[in-house]
């Protein structure tokens, strides 16, 4: 409603000062738009914030948006602005956010540019000079584009960065040390940019334990073959979000890491991490230690991620059971064992986890029976246990009635619901009642010949009785001292 006869600080999207009635905010996003910007903007001297994002504006960005020396933040992403990147940028002062991610601008990449995410960008980092021109700047944003070089020292000039986003780039050479002098930095993120290790340990992890109000540290899918320094247990306490997935990782994973108190999600997977899982671990909503060479126990002390939602330790080299404990993670969704070398049975205690949705138990050696208590998982939309030596009747009510075969196969135990491709339950019991018959035939005629034998030995002891008693008296009884004669052989014949 933007009509001659209202006010301007009355129009929709138009924030005006108290003091003067001079507008300060443009906020028009989303409103389907399609037209050039307008020139006339260049006029709003007070103008401190710009957004124009997700509309249909093109065509390029007006030169006089540079006369608006107040502006701090400008977004005019997911548009289709196209032409030359603005290079007005680097000349104004107060300048601190700008986001033109998600249009199509082309040419060269002015040193003053920032947030250029999504545009199909490329240049060599080495010749930006982002903290000369705008030490002010608060977040930088080069996310997804072909930069290609070394990340210049030029950006740690910028002491007031909060946000440092290089991620989908082509970057070479390791993450920078002097990273560390940015204090204020709250969120680093460093993934899938070619980075490589200079050292065994990674020593940018060290210097990253200057930061103070650090919340999300990401560098991962980069070929950083170095192992994970004890001194990542030095970062800051506020730290959210570790993610160092698929950076050829090796050695163990320090028991320090348990220092970081508020840390929310660990993500280590697709590494070569040896040794255990760290006792110190605890308070995650989510852990992620898939494909590794992770081995031992699962300790009893998982029981500690009580507030989890995700459990990812598949593919690795666990052995032994899986611990009750398991029972106690009430919030769990995601729980993922699969290819170890897990054993024994599964817990009756995961019958208790009720928001569970998915249940990955497959490729173990897992043994006896799938609990009944697992009936009342009603969230249960995925569970496989194919590829394990489980047997009995797999359960048949509550999430059970809608899991496809393939995920019992190979467990020459089971039985139940044809559905599953296993044999019925009916035929398994008719085999269990012949066993019995066969087992009480062979009770029986031991029996009988046990009470044949007694009997045998009654009716022996009852004969010897009755010729003692009975045939006794016809012997000849000789008087004390009589001497019988001598008959030789010769004489009887």
């Amino acid at each position: 409603n933007w009509s001659s006869s209202a006010l301007v600080c009355d129009w929709i999207g138009v924030t005006c000062s108290s003091h003067n009635q001079r507008v300060t905010a443009l906020y028009i996003s989303g409103m389907n738009l399609t037209r050039n910007i307008w020139p006339e903007l260049g006029n709003l001297s007070f103008l401190v914030s710009l957004s124009v994002s997700h509309n249909n504006f093109y065509n390029t960005l007006p030169e006089s948006l540079a006369q608006l020396c107040r502006l701090r933040i400008v977004d005019t992403s997911f548009n289709n602005f196209s032409g030359q990147i603005p290079s007005w940028f680097g000349f104004t002062p107060e300048l601190k956010v700008v986001n033109i991610k998600n249009n199509s601008f082309t040419g060269f990449i002015p040193p003053s540019l920032f947030n250029i995410s999504k545009n199909q960008l490329s240049g060599n980092m080495d010749r930006l000079i982002l903290g000369y021109q705008l030490p002010n700047l608060e977040e930088i944003y080069l996310n997804h584009n072909n930069f290609y070089g070394r990340i210049p020292n030029s950006i740690a000039n910028s002491s007031e960065l909060t946000i440092l986003n290089l991620s989908f780039n082509n970057f070479t050479g390791p993450i920078p040390n002097f990273l560390g002098d940015l204090r204020f930095l709250e969120a680093v993120y460093l993934s899938d940019t070619n980075f490589i290790g200079e050292s065994p340990e990674l020593s940018f992890t060290t210097s990253f334990t200057n930061y103070r109000f650090f919340i999300n540290l990401g560098f991962d899918n980069n070929p950083l073959n170095g192992i994970l320094p004890v001194s990542v247990g030095n970062l800051s306490t506020s730290l959210l979000y570790l993610y160092a997935d698929n950076c050829d990782l090796r050695g163990s994973i320090p028991y320090e890491i348990g220092n970081l108190s508020s840390l929310m999600v660990l993500s280590l997977y697709g590494n070569q991490l040896t040794g255990s899982i760290p006792g110190s671990v605890n308070d995650l909503l989510e852990l992620n230690l898939s494909s590794n060479f992770l081995s031992g126990h699962l300790p009893r002390e998982i029981g500690k991620l009580k507030v989890a939602t995700l459990i990812d330790l598949s593919v690795n080299k666990f052995s032994g059971s899986i611990p009750t404990t398991i029972g106690d993670l009430q919030g769990l969704i995601n729980l993922s064992l699969a290819h170890n070398t897990l054993q024994w049975f599964i817990p009756e205690s995961i019958g208790k986890l009720l928001n569970l949705e998915r249940l990955v138990l497959n490729h173990n050696n897992l043994s006896s029976k799938i609990p009944n208590s697992m009936e009342t998982l009603n969230y249960l939309s995925y569970f496989e246990v194919s590829f394990n030596d489980l047997s009995g009747e797999v359960p048949s009510s509550g999430p059970f009635k809608n899991f496809p075969s393939r995920f019992f196969v190979s467990n020459k135990g089971l039985c139940g619901d044809p559905v599953y491709g296993l044999p019925p339950f009916h035929t398994i019991g008719n085999g269990r009642h012949k066993g019995r018959k066969v087992m009480l035939g062979v009770v029986f005629a031991l029996s009988g010949t046990i009470a044949l034998i007694i009997v045998a030995i009654a009716l022996a002891c009852a004969v010897i009785s009755y010729r003692r008693k009975y045939l006794g008296k016809s012997i000849i009884e000789f008087a004390p001292g009589t001497t019988l004669p001598r008959v030789s052989y010769y004489d009887l014949m």
